[in-house]
């Protein structure tokens, strides 16, 4: 049997897919304020959720 041609070894393997412990880090902005509920609604995303399973 012949040997793969398109084998390379595993030393040049790793040092071509290398990532720096830094550049595998991705920051997340952090989450602003929720924005403020408008004024004589005590619950503004209940949306008439009184009813039961079944929406009766």
């Amino acid at each position: 049997m012949t040997d793969n041609r398109y084998a390379i070894g595993l030393d040049a393997l790793e040092a071509g897919s290398r990532v720096e412990p830094a550049d595998q880090v991705a920051e997340q902005p952090t989450p602003g304020a929720p924005p403020p509920a408008p004024a004589g609604e005590p619950h503004p995303f209940a949306g008439g959720a009184g009813g039961d399973a079944d929406g009766d």
